[in-house]
């Protein structure tokens, strides 16, 4: 296993979802400004971690998001 740390500071496209269910259709993406992050390799597939808090512009602003992207080789 590998463990690096993913640059904070950095923004990812975050559908804004909440309140859940408040509109129809497919929220809009808006920035999240990346507060703690990290990559993890286990074998062939990496682990991309982050958190962060939505930004003032988003419709749901100050909205905490955490998550984990999952890639494995095939």
């Amino acid at each position: 296993m590998r463990l690096a740390s993913a640059a904070a500071s950095q923004t990812l496209a975050v559908p804004c979802a909440v309140p859940i269910g408040a509109a129809s259709g497919l929220p809009s993406p808006a920035a999240l400004p990346v507060a703690a992050g990290s990559l993890t390799v286990v074998g062939s597939t990496l682990f991309l971690s982050f958190a962060g808090t939505m930004d003032a512009s988003s419709s749901c602003s100050g909205a905490q998001v955490a998550g984990t992207l999952i890639c494995a080789k095939q």
